[in-house]
């Protein structure tokens, strides 16, 4: 799995968009969140590159997190805006557990992208073939 290429949290970690690794998503993560959903990466907002994530679902306030979406959709990002602790099982999809914690250990603020959805081995930006060149003057 790509977890394990992973180098220690706030490491020289660059987390590039997994069908199209030229497209870098985030510098560093802050730990790995184990849900019932599986494995999440947690990032800073800061950490995340978000011109690479422009499409951008914002839900209601009373929504638990908003969604960032990479140029061809294949990156999701959750921005958590509400708790989950005292939700005991997750969304349809996941392993109903009935954890007294909340299905997962999201924090507010923070952002979760799926490691499926990244790759540690980044292509450099010559090798981008659907780009226009820019060429610096």
């Amino acid at each position: 799995s790509m977890l394990s290429g992973l180098r220690w949290p706030g490491g020289p970690n660059e987390l590039f968009d997994a069908s199209e690794p030229s497209r870098l998503i985030a510098r560093g993560y802050r730990r790995v969140v184990f849900g019932d959903h599986g494995p999440y990466l947690e990032f800073e907002p800061s950490q995340v590159v978000w011109e690479n994530l422009p499409e951008v679902i914002l839900k209601p306030s009373h929504a638990y997190y908003d969604e960032y979406y990479s140029y061809k959709g294949f990156v999701r990002l959750y921005k958590q805006k509400r708790s989950v602790g005292h939700k005991r099982n997750p969304p349809a999809g996941g392993v109903r557990q009935n954890r007294l914690g909340g299905y997962a250990d999201y924090k507010v603020g923070m952002c979760y992208i799926s490691p499926d959805c990244l790759t540690v081995q980044g292509l450099p930006a010559a090798q981008r073939s659907n780009e226009p060149r820019r060429w610096k003057r």
